[in-house]
């Protein structure tokens, strides 16, 4: 609408013979004309990046929702308890983000607007350069934990079969309903087994 009357004033004033108006307002769609491509180049970048983002969110949200890690991770260690959004939404949703933030460089480049481009390109650099150690982390972490989770199994059920849990009676420990001698010492061992895999996870992210 406004561009229609920005070319009836042209036409207007110009039928009047008042050039000293309408040359500013022909400069003005001038440079707007000129912007168009731009514009078109951005919106373009992020209908692909959306694409790409919502495939991509959807893709994991149904393979984690399909392998049931969430509810393996509540059963087995109580990861996920208390948490207000499960792990089925979070981590989508960070992937979903994470490739808006990929592709943001180049729209701002699109745009022209340099002022922004050398920040954000270098908030993307970083992150990049850190996804790495933050992968390593995760791997040894879950190493670790798998380790440690079995180890405590094997040294659980070896000292139960020995009759370990009598001579914890003995002393005073409550086999029937509290924690047994054999169940204290496989937590014991299975914090030996975890604390050095956090440590390297945390070494891992420097």
């Amino acid at each position: 609408y406004y561009l229609i009357m920005l070319f009836v004033l042209i036409a207007f004033f110009q039928a009047l013979r008042l050039t000293l108006i309408t040359e500013p307002i022909n400069r003005l769609l001038n440079k707007l004309f000129e912007f168009v491509p731009n514009i078109l180049a951005a919106g373009t970048l992020l209908l692909a990046a959306w694409i790409i983002a919502a495939v991509l969110k959807l893709i994991l949200s149904k393979a984690l929702n399909a392998t049931k890690l969430e509810d393996r991770l509540s059963s087995q260690a109580g990861f996920m308890r208390g948490l207000q959004l499960p792990l089925s939404e979070t981590l989508p949703n960070v992937f979903y983000w994470f490739i808006f933030l990929l592709f943001l460089p180049a729209v701002l480049g699109a745009l022209g607007m340099e002022g922004l481009l050398a920040p954000v390109r270098g908030i993307v650099d970083r992150l990049l350069g850190f996804l790495p150690n933050l992968l390593g982390a995760v791997i040894i972490l879950l190493v670790g934990w798998f380790v440690a989770r079995i180890v405590r199994q094997i040294v659980t059920g070896l000292l139960t079969a020995i009759g370990t849990d009598q001579i914890g009676a003995r002393v005073g420990l409550d086999t029937r309903g509290g924690p047994t001698l054999s169940n204290i010492t496989g937590t014991v061992v299975y914090a030996l087994v975890l604390i050095p895999a956090i440590i390297a996870s945390l070494n891992a992210l420097q």
